[in-house]
């Protein structure tokens, strides 16, 4: 292919594939020549005409100055590898036809901001090619959305990358990038969120360092380490999901000056046990513990109860949830997850287990769902029991009324509490378990829940103070 020969005072880099205009553009002024992969218009020119770089199949970008007042029709037609036009007039006096037809498919036409709508409403055709010219600081080939303040990244950010440009708030980095730079994002302090791919696998020592508006953060399971320092500083950071398996080591002061336990850490349900047993993962707040009792005595059976609002939380071995309806005087409870499901939110419950202590750890799965009737309240925070209040406990308050069950209550209601409230009259001291048989789950209530349980000829026996019961309560000799 032989160089290009421009119009007299035009110019043409060889080396760069670059030509220069420097004086009006003629009918096919440069038609179909291949060669051409950049145009740069000097201001001072004010018409590009009609069919001027037809067909120049290797024209990937041109600028477009201030002083053009008007293109031709199919002036940039059949241009295929045309990815990114800038135009820097605030408008144009003549708007040609097919400018841009069967140019690239992901072609984007930059105007000045202020300017959009008014290049839509002329060029209703290429209208949602039609962005903003994003501002100096914006990197080559990256993309900035001046409506929403949002940058998209679609190279490796290296060092400094975006240091300090307050102008951001939201960052959608693309699956082109491999690793995230140091300080590549570092005092952004607009930027409240980012979008991680699972392309990356390491993000720098201080990359969001005092990005203070950052309130949550996703990192997919590609990523395997967090430099130092890397989230330092980011005070309104909320929550966290990590869908690494396996924790991603952490240099030194990754979360320095983050309120940690009051984060939510979402993780594997499968690896929470390793995120609990990691350093600085396990100061995080991923997890619940409920204050267990044990019903009947000696036998190995607990209840607890728990209530979160915004969060749903995994079941782990050997625990059961239940919801409760009044009946009279009683809690009918319905099971409605197990082992391995997952609690819902805003759902207070009752938690039936073998076990006298573990873990609810906070999921992104999708819970159970359940249309049985629920009379029991829940409490993020700390409050004024209601009147009429009932709590689980192993005894009432004055130690008058023993047994595991919901006794009224007055005073604080620590938080995540689950409770009762009885709007009948004659409220009882206890509120006794009576279960729903649909469940399985076998019948026991009433102070019979004292006692030891025992089977005898398959039969369920209780023994209490050396006298034989079934469980309607009647002697058996």
């Amino acid at each position: 292919m032989f160089a290009l020969d421009p119009r007299s005072g035009d110019t043409w880099d060889e080396g760069t594939k670059t030509l220069t205009v420097n004086s009006d553009l003629p009918y096919e002024a440069y038609k179909y020549q291949d060669e051409i992969q950049h145009v740069i218009i000097n201001n001072g020119v004010t018409s590009i005409g009609v069919d001027a770089f037809r067909g120049c199949t290797g024209l990937t970008s041109v600028t477009i100055p201030n002083s053009v007042t008007s293109i031709g029709d199919e002036a940039f037609r059949g241009c295929f590898g045309l990815t990114s036009v800038t135009i820097n007039a605030e408008s144009l006096e003549s708007y040609g036809n097919e400018v841009f037809y069967n140019t690239h498919a992901n072609l984007k036409i930059y105007v000045p901001a202020g300017s959009v709508n008014t290049y839509k409403a002329a060029w209703t055709a290429y209208a949602a090619k039609i962005k903003a010219i994003p501002p100096a600081w914006v990197r080559d080939g990256d993309e900035w959305d001046d409506a929403t303040k949002t940058l998209t990244v679609n190279s490796n950010p290296g060092y400094q990358a975006y240091f300090e440009q307050t102008e951001i708030e939201h960052v959608v980095i693309s699956d082109a990038v491999t690793s995230i730079g140091d300080y590549a994002f570092a005092y952004c302090s607009s930027l409240s969120s980012v979008t991680i791919p699972n392309s990356v696998t390491s993000i720098g020592t201080s990359a969001f360092y005092q990005c203070s508006s950052l309130s949550s953060v996703t990192i997919p399971n590609s990523v395997t380490s967090i430099g130092g320092s890397a989230f330092s500083g980011c005070t309104g950071l909320t929550s966290m999901t990590i869908d690494a398996t396996t924790p991603p080591s952490l240099g030194e002061n990754a979360f320095k000056y983050v309120d940690v336990p009051a984060c939510k850490l979402y993780v594997p349900a499968s690896s929470a046990s390793d995120y609990k047993a990691a350093s600085t993962w396990k100061n995080f707040y991923f997890h619940a513990n409920p204050t267990a009792h044990e019903d009947p005595q000696n036998t190995g059976t607990y209840y607890s109860t728990f209530y979160d609002s915004d969060d749903i939380y995994l079941l782990p071995t050997g625990v059961e949830a239940y919801v409760a309806t009044l009946s009279g005087s009683n809690l009918l409870l319905t099971k409605i997850a197990e082992a391995g499901e997952y609690i819902p939110n805003n759902c207070a419950v009752i938690l039936k287990s073998t076990v006298e202590s573990y873990d609810l750890f906070i999921s992104k799965e999708t819970p159970v769902t359940f249309s049985a009737t629920n009379n029991l309240q829940g409490t993020d925070d700390a409050i004024s029991a209601p009147s009429n209040c009932y709590v689980l406990s192993g005894h009432s308050s004055d130690n008058s009324v023993q047994g595991v069950g919901f006794y009224q209550f007055t005073g604080t209601l620590t938080a995540h509490k689950a409770y009762v409230v009885f709007s009948g009259s004659n409220a009882p001291r206890r509120m006794r378990f009576v279960y729903d048989q649909a469940t399985g789950v076998e019948n026991v209530q009433g102070d019979k829940v004292q006692s030891t349980k025992v089977l005898r000829d398959g039969q369920l026996i209780i023994i209490k103070n050396g006298v034989m019961y079934n469980t309607q309560g009647q002697m058996v000799k």
